[in-house]
Parts: C-alpha cells; sequence; structure tokens
C-alpha cells in the first residue's frame, strides 16, 4: 500500500499517510475482537483517531442467522439471540480508558474535533458513536444519513 490511502478489511477501515490524520472506523463487534491493540497505539503513542459505530450488537452475525433461519423454517426473529452486545451494555469508552487511550462516548453525535485535537498532540483516541440497533457494517451513519 501506498502512503495517504486506506485499507479496508471487511467491516474495517483503516488510513494512514506521511501527514494525515490516521483513523481506524469499525463496528463495536469487530471493535471487540481486537480491542487490545489501544495499548499499543497508547504504549507506543500512535496517533490514531478510533470511531466505533456501536449498534450494541453483532448485526452481520444476526444477518446471517435470519438467512439459516429461513432457511431452515425457523423464526427469524431469534436472530439476535447470543448477538447483541446489549444487558448490560459494554463500556467501549471505558475499555479504551482501561487500555490507556483518552476515549469519550456512548455518544449520539461524535465528538471528533476532541479526538483530533488529542492526535494532533500524539496521542491515540476512541469515540464511541452510538448508532441504531438496525444498523449494520454499512458505514453512512458517518455522514449522519
Amino acid at each position: 500500500m501506498k502512503p495517504d490511502s486506506a485499507l479496508q478489511s471487511r467491516n474495517k477501515v483503516m488510513g494512514w499517510g506521511s501527514d494525515r490524520i490516521a483513523v481506524g472506523i469499525m463496528g463495536d463487534g469487530e471493535f471487540l475482537g481486537s480491542a487490545s491493540a489501544l495499548w499499543t497505539a497508547a504504549h507506543y503513542k500512535i496517533p490514531v483517531l478510533i470511531v466505533v459505530g456501536n449498534n450494541r450488537s453483532y448485526f452481520t452475525d444476526e444477518i446471517q442467522q435470519e438467512m439459516v433461519a429461513k432457511e431452515r423454517k425457523r423464526p427469524p426473529e431469534n436472530r439476535w439471540i447470543g448477538q447483541r452486545i446489549d444487558d448490560p451494555p459494554v463500556d467501549l469508552a471505558g475499555m479504551g480508558r482501561d487500555y490507556g487511550v483518552a476515549a469519550e462516548g456512548p455518544i449520539e453525535k461524535a465528538a471528533l474535533e476532541r479526538g483530533i485535537q488529542a492526535i494532533e498532540s500524539g496521542k491515540p483516541y476512541l469515540v464511541d458513536v452510538l448508532i441504531e440497533p438496525t444498523r449494520g457494517a454499512a458505514f453512512d451513519w458517518l455522514s449522519g444519513a
């Protein structure tokens, strides 16, 4: 990959560049699978802004379970069982702080200004953005769509 470009894998996006702000954008399920990377960012003072779209669900798996349920003639409304990350909700910003990364959330509108200020000073920052539970991997929530 060339500098000033982006890498996307399944439901995560990570951009990097020589003089650009590095931003990682992912859903909460994907974030939980790699949250320990926050310690690395804090330890090595890697200036990265992490934006987590938090629908409190492994939503991609919910969709998969719904398809399987329909195929097997089972109730698709049970797709959420074992997939919701709620009751109690996970404090993603708290996890970030536990790993040594300044963080805030859940919030309904991203406080990206504070995040950008933090990474401009050479520190990682995490923003937990609460989105509708019916939203999955699409990143249209970033534009307020």
